[in-house]
C-alpha cells in the first residue's frame, strides 16, 4: 500500500513544481503544497521531526527522492527542485486522464494507471482537472492548426 500512497504525493509534487515555475526551491514547493491543501491530510502531518520539519514536509521530501530516482525531478542545483521532461509528461498524462473520470475513485483509472483517485484531496483533483482541460484544449487547437493529415498529391500521369 505504501507505493499507492507515494503515487498520490508524486503527482501532487509534480503539479506543484509546474505551478511554481518548474524550478522552485524545495521550501517553495513544500509551502505551495501545504498552503493550497493539495495533499490529503494525515494525522502525522503536524508532528514536528528533527530539524523542525513537519510530517507533511517530511512526506514531500521523501517524494522528491522517489521522483529523483525515477528521473522525473532534478536536484542538480543545490536547493532547487526541477521537473524533468519525463515528469512533465507524466503529470500531463494524469491530468488529461483525470478529465475523463466521472468520480474521483474511478476503478478503471486506478487499474490502468495505478492512480488512487480517492486518495487525492478534493482541492487537488479540482486543480488537476482544470490543468487537464487546458491541455485537452491546447491539443485540439494544435490539431486544428496542423489541419487534416496530408494526403498524397494528385497524380500527374495520364
Amino acid at each position: 500500500m505504501k507505493a499507492t500512497a507515494l503515487r498520490e504525493e508524486e503527482i501532487v509534487l509534480l503539479y506543484a513544481l509546474v505551478m511554481s515555475g518548474q524550478r522552485p526551491s524545495g521550501a517553495r514547493a513544500k509551502r505551495f503544497i501545504i498552503a493550497n491543501h493539495l495533499l490529503t491530510e494525515r494525522r502525522t502531518d503536524h508532528r514536528l521531526y528533527s530539524g523542525g520539519e513537519s510530517g507533511a514536509e517530511k512526506r514531500i521530501t521523501s517524494t522528491r527522492n522517489s521522483l529523483s530516482d525515477k528521473k522525473q525531478l532534478s536536484t542538480e542545483e543545490t536547493g532547487v527542485w526541477g521537473i524533468t521532461a519525463e515528469g512533465i509528461c507524466r503529470l500531463e498524462h494524469v491530468a488529461i486522464w483525470s478529465t475523463t473520470l466521472e468520480q474521483p475513485d474511478d476503478e478503471q483509472g486506478t487499474l490502468l494507471l495505478g492512480i488512487p483517485w480517492a486518495k487525492f484531496s478534493e482541492e487537488f483533483l479540482t486543480r488537476l482537472k482544470m490543468l487537464g482541460q487546458g491541455l485537452v484544449e491546447r491539443n485540439k487547437e494544435m490539431e486544428q492548426r496542423a489541419g487534416p493529415a496530408s494526403e498524397s498529391p494528385p497524380s500527374t500521369t495520364n
